[in-house]
C-alpha cells in the first residue's frame, strides 16, 4: 500500500469510520493514481499535495480531524481523470463521499470532504475555511516551484491533454494562466503566499509570453 492508502485509511479512522472498512477504496485510490495514462495527476502529485496539506495545515492550526478531512479530500481529489473539468472533480467528490460511508465515517464528515473535493474546480475557498484554503493551496503549490520543476510539472500536464489539439490546448492553458494570474491572492493562507506567491507568478507569466503568439 502507497503512502496515499495510508493517509486515506488514517484519515477515515479519525473520521470516526472503521479501518478494516477502509482498506477496498485505499487500494483504488493507489492503482488508480498509478494507472499508465496518468503523467501530472498521478502518484507523485497526491503525495506532493499531502506534504503540503501537512506542512499548511499544522502553520495555520487545523486541528487533528479537520486535517483529517483535507487530507482524504487530498487523496480523492483526482481519482476521476478523463481530462473533463469540472465533471472530474464532481465524479471524485462523489466517489469520496460513496467510499467514506461505507467505511462508516459520519455523513456529516462524509459530506464535508464532497464538498472540501468540489472546491478544485474552481479553487476559490470560502472567506473563514481554512480546511478549503489549505487543500487549495496545496494543490497549487507545484506552480511555486523552481524553473526546472515547473518545466517538469507543465510537460507532465501536456502529455495528461494529449488528446486537445495544439492549438486548442494553446488557448484553453492561456485563458487558465491570464486568471490565475489576475487573482489578488493566488493563494489563501500567509505560509502559502510567503512560500509561493512570488515564484508562481513569475513561472505563470513566463509560460504566458511563451504562448501568446
Amino acid at each position: 500500500m502507497t503512502v496515499i492508502g495510508q493517509a486515506w485509511i488514517r484519515a477515515v479512522h479519525e473520521l470516526g469510520g472503521r479501518e478494516e472498512l477502509a482498506t477496498a477504496a485505499a487500494a483504488a485510490l493507489d492503482r488508480a493514481y498509478a494507472a499508465a495514462d496518468r503523467s501530472y495527476h498521478g502518484t507523485a502529485h497526491i503525495q506532493d499535495v499531502l506534504v503540503k496539506v501537512g506542512l499548511l495545515g499544522a502553520e495555520v492550526g487545523l486541528d487533528q480531524t479537520s486535517m483529517a478531512a483535507v487530507s482524504a479530500a487530498a487523496c480523492a481529489h483526482d481519482i476521476v481523470y478523463e481530462g473533463k473539468a469540472g465533471e472530474d472533480e464532481r465524479a471524485s467528490a462523489d466517489w469520496a463521499l460513496r467510499a467514506l460511508l461505507g467505511s462508516g465515517v459520519p455523513a456529516s464528515e462524509s459530506r464535508r470532504v464532497h464538498d472540501l473535493v468540489l472546491f478544485t474546480i474552481d479553487h476559490v475557498a470560502p472567506p473563514g475555511d481554512l480546511q478549503a484554503a489549505v487543500l487549495l493551496d496545496a494543490d497549487l503549490g507545484i506552480l511555486g516551484s523552481d524553473p526546472e520543476g515547473y518545466a517538469m510539472y507543465l510537460s507532465a500536464v501536456r502529455r495528461d491533454y494529449l488528446a486537445v489539439p495544439q492549438t486548442v490546448w494553446r488557448i484553453g492553458r492561456a485563458a487558465v494562466l491570464q486568471t490565475l494570474l489576475d487573482r489578488i491572492e493566488l493563494f489563501h493562507t500567509e505560509p502559502a503566499r510567503r512560500r509561493w506567491d512570488a515564484p508562481a507568478r513569475r513561472n505563470l507569466a513566463a509560460e504566458l509570453a511563451e504562448l501568446k503568439p
